[in-house]
């Protein structure tokens, strides 16, 4: 039988995230919060304003989620993950990743958003906030432990010495 006593293979993952990489994921996601209303603000009242209700509304979240998916990318590609070496896959190879995790995270953000605005009349913008307040925990945690996991390059090389370091602290 096996031993639980250390948690599920994530909990044992997340309880090693250092704490800096984390605010740093934090910033990024600040900035992209910002690009995603400014993008989403953009659509509604300029690209779609001719689109009837909910149509105008969904077009607008899609755009500021999609133009915001691309900016953590890059942020978090040169600044969070900066140290996480390549392991054959190239930055397109990350992105898809990223992109997969982000779909999903999209898919929450948007349902609740949507959810929010037409079934309980909240108004568009807290909608929104809620939608990508729940969709970043999930998104952190899997980008971690999968789109930016340290890649062992090197024979005997170990996993990730700065996850050891965190966990022994």
């Amino acid at each position: 039988m096996r031993d639980h006593s250390e948690g599920s293979w994530l909990e044992r993952r997340v309880r090693g995230l250092p704490a800096l990489r984390f605010l740093k994921f934090g910033l990024v996601g600040a900035s992209g919060v910002l690009v995603n209303l400014a993008g989403a603000q953009l659509g509604f009242l300029v690209l779609f304003a001719g689109f009837e209700e909910p149509g105008r509304s969904a077009a607008a979240f899609l755009l500021g989620i999609g133009i915001s998916i691309v900016s953590n990318f890059l942020l978090n590609e040169a600044w969070t993950w900066r140290d996480r070496a390549l392991d054959g896959a190239s930055r397109w190879g990350r992105f898809r990743r990223f992109l997969l995790v982000s779909i999903g995270a999209a898919c929450a953000q948007f349902g609740i958003a949507m959810a929010l605005v037409f079934a309980l009349g909240w108004g568009r913008i807290p909608s929104q906030c809620v939608g990508i307040g729940l969709a970043a925990v999930l998104n952190f945690a899997v980008n971690h432990v999968w789109t930016f996991a340290h890649r062992r390059i090197h024979p005997g090389e170990p996993e990730d010495p700065g996850l050891r370091e965190c966990a022994s602290s």
